[in-house]
């Protein structure tokens, strides 16, 4: 227990004072300059690119490292613990009904995209009886014939925004988005990134930021005033730094992902669950 104190208060200590030491980091280096220099390596493209192989590698692994590191700290966290073990028991308690989920869904799904084109359309004055039936079916809509130009603008214009609100897109429910881990981004059903969404779109982030490093790292060199020895030394020294800054902010933000966007994906489902389990209740008085 006091290991694990101790690490809580390292994890805390580092997470608190984090702009401090990036501040160190790069003032460091700013008074390194007075002894060392920035040269180019004269090196050709090829030569670049065989260098920065091995900086690609290992920028990407330590940002991976430190990013997968992000995520198990955040499913350590109470918090986490506590939102998934209530959408765990929300699931277990409408499992007797679990198959009137996606019926139910899909009344949902009708509501919501129903109230979509609606506020879409007022927004432009047009009326949502005039385009759609009752039940969502899109209306046959020919724009007049006219020889008033613009009378003839406005049947088109009206035409535009019907066209508009026809294809309005939103996050469809359906048991499995909101019993499992996946999900879509669009409204007004988006209940945040999963796990393996998120970590996918910030791979795609980090491997170009260090394909950038790997190139800038692979033409640089530093060329110490004095020919100092040790330079490659020194220089290897900095760009490790740097990776480990970069992996340090890169876990923070996965912890954060976790804590807040996960917790809350996991929260809306939970949400969302408790309203079917009440209004079935109310319908059909299920027993708890």
């Amino acid at each position: 227990m006091e290991e694990k104190n101790i690490a809580e208060r390292i994890k805390d200590a580092f997470r608190s004072n984090f702009g401090y030491l990036a501040v160190i980091l790069v003032s460091v280096s700013y008074v390194a300059t007075s002894f060392m220099t920035l040269a180019t390596t004269g090196k050709s493209v090829f030569q670049i690119i065989s260098d920065g192989v091995l900086s690609f590698v290992v920028g990407v692994l330590i940002n991976r490292m430190f990013e997968t590191q992000g995520v198990i700290n955040g499913d350590a966290d109470p918090r986490v613990i506590r939102s998934v073990e209530k959408h765990a028991g929300t699931v277990e308690e409408i499992a007797p009904y679990l198959d009137e989920l996606d019926e139910w869904c899909a009344r949902k799904n009708a509501d919501a995209l129903a109230r979509g084109r609606r506020t879409y359309l007022s927004r432009y004055g047009l009326r949502y009886k005039d385009y759609f039936t009752e039940d969502g079916t899109p209306l046959t809509y020919v724009p007049a014939e006219t020889k008033n130009r613009k009378e003839r603008r406005a049947e088109w214009w009206r035409l535009k925004h019907f066209e508009h609100a026809v294809n309005i897109k939103i996050t469809r429910l359906s048991a499995g988005i909101l019993i499992s881990d996946t999900g879509n981004p669009n409204d007004p059903y988006f209940l945040g990134r999963s796990k393996q969404e998120y970590r996918s779109q910030s791979a795609r982030r980090d491997v170009w930021s260090k394909l950038i490093l790997a190139a800038l790292f692979g033409y640089y060199s530093l060329s110490l005033l004095t020919d100092f020895s040790v330079a490659n030394l020194l220089w290897t020294i900095l760009q490790l730094a740097v990776f480990l800054l970069m992996g340090a902010l890169k876990m923070e933000q996965s912890y954060m992902y976790v804590t807040d966007e996960y917790r809350d994906r996991v929260d809306k489902k939970t949400n969302i669950l408790r309203m079917f389990q009440a209004e079935n209740r109310k319908e059909n008085g299920n027993a708890e």
